[in-house]
């Protein structure tokens, strides 16, 4: 029972090494998927409902979380918009310059979302990665002591099983 308890450990450990290998190898292409995502986003946004629209609300919380706007930067909205200098009240820094609940492009954030959410991510995987090598760690310690614990109870059981031992 051990033995598969270990076995299974060690199972999950190979599959945490495969989804490392995985994040390290693809990472080059983030930049390019959240931008193509981020970008696809904005085409969806729809300018005649309200900002509360859930499509639009997404967008806006993206925007004002990250403190950006448009997928590179504020043009992305010129390329979009039928009305070229008006951008999402969630692209203004302050409450200035909003006109009919539009933000002016001389007060909109000047980070793009892709340049935003690439920083963000980049801050917190850091950690996230120093936390998987701790995690691998303990699995195999933990795969270590299922296997001496397993070898320590057949020892025993073979020495109380033998004809000596119950002479």
């Amino acid at each position: 029972m051990l033995n598969t308890y270990g076995a299974l450990i060690l199972l999950c450990l190979a599959a945490q090494g495969v989804g490392a290998y995985l994040a390290i190898r693809y990472n080059y292409d983030l930049e390019k998927h959240a931008n193509d995502g981020i970008y696809a986003a904005l085409e969806a946004y729809k300018w005649e409902l309200p900002d509360d629209d859930p499509a639009n609300k997404a967008i806006n919380e993206f925007q004002k979380q990250l403190q950006c706007c448009g997928a590179k930067d504020v043009t992305d909205w010129d390329k979009i918009t039928k009305h070229p200098g008006f951008y999402p009240a969630s692209c203004c820094k302050s409450g200035e310059d909003i006109v009919d609940t539009r933000c002016l492009e001389r007060n909109t954030w000047d980070k793009g979302c892709t340049k935003a959410l690439i920083d963000y991510m980049k801050l917190y995987l850091g950690s996230l990665g120093y936390i998987a090598i701790g995690v691998a760690l303990i699995e195999l310690l933990i795969i270590v002591m299922a296997c001496c614990l397993s070898r320590d109870i057949k020892n025993k059981y073979a020495t109380y099983s033998s004809p000596k031992a119950r002479s």
